[in-house]
């Protein structure tokens, strides 16, 4: 059984500085676990008195998809001179590296673009929940295991230069917010083989994120959902006394 802190929505992040703009080709990464979101920013909508009431509308509604976070991420990552583009190729995915923990963006051959890990990150609580068995000898399910933890989804890009007008949001302006939930990981293992190789597939879901954040000033609340789906080769690690 994989480690929590190899799952899709948690780890300790590094900021590699990597794809930096005329930086050579980087390698294909093989330990991905791919990252969807699905949320809604709602903000304050508009206020009216009567003289006698006090009249707020509904709240203003705003659809953040994970398409909506890459478009974001590439601008934030050109302006920080990291990325040569303003846009990432068609098929770019957001990511985990499972090797190191840290949030990147790959191409459709899960080749690196550039880490985003300083302005996006996934993090875990500490009471990590398992069922099912795991083997004591390899340390692996054997064959699915179950784990629950909590875990924060944190993006925040108030630190980057840049003009409204590569924003997203109506009105342009920094983007910062956090959404949580209660993380579930299930994964399953094969049997290792010659050389101590086993492959790993694994799914991430928290079905009932939450959280608050602003852009350019305007407060919101944040409510949705994130998704993740790992399958890797991997090598048993053999403990060393």
């Amino acid at each position: 059984m994989k480690n929590f802190t190899k799952s899709l929505l948690v780890g300790t992040l590094a900021v590699l500085g990597l794809a930096a703009s005329g930086a050579p080709a980087l390698p294909k990464l093989n330990d991905l676990n791919i990252v969807t979101v699905a949320l809604t920013f709602k903000s304050q909508g508009g206020f009216s008195h009567n003289g006698t009431l006090q009249i707020y509308a509904n709240p203003v509604s705003q659809k953040v998809s994970t398409k909506d976070l890459l478009n974001q991420l590439a601008r934030d990552e050109f302006a920080l001179t990291n990325y040569p583009s303003a846009s990432f190729p068609s098929g770019a995915k957001l990511a985990v590296n499972g090797t190191n923990g840290a949030v990147v963006v790959v191409n459709g051959n899960n080749e690196l673009l550039v880490d985003v890990s300083a302005i996006m990150t996934l993090t875990a609580g500490t009471n990590d929940i398992v069922s099912g068995r795991v083997s004591d000898i390899t340390g692996l399910a054997r064959p699915n295991t179950t784990e629950l933890i909590y875990v924060s989804l944190n993006f925040d890009d108030t630190f980057v230069p840049r003009s409204g007008s590569v924003n997203f949001f109506p009105g342009g302006g920094s983007l910062k917010f956090f959404v949580s939930g209660l993380d579930t990981i299930k994964t399953t293992d094969s049997t290792p083989g010659a050389g101590g190789i086993y492959h790993e597939t694994s799914s991430d879901s928290v079905q009932n994120a939450a959280g608050e954040g602003q852009s350019d000033g305007t407060q919101f609340v944040a409510t949705g959902s994130i998704q993740g789906n790992r399958s890797a080769n991997l090598t048993l690690v053999t403990p060393t006394n």
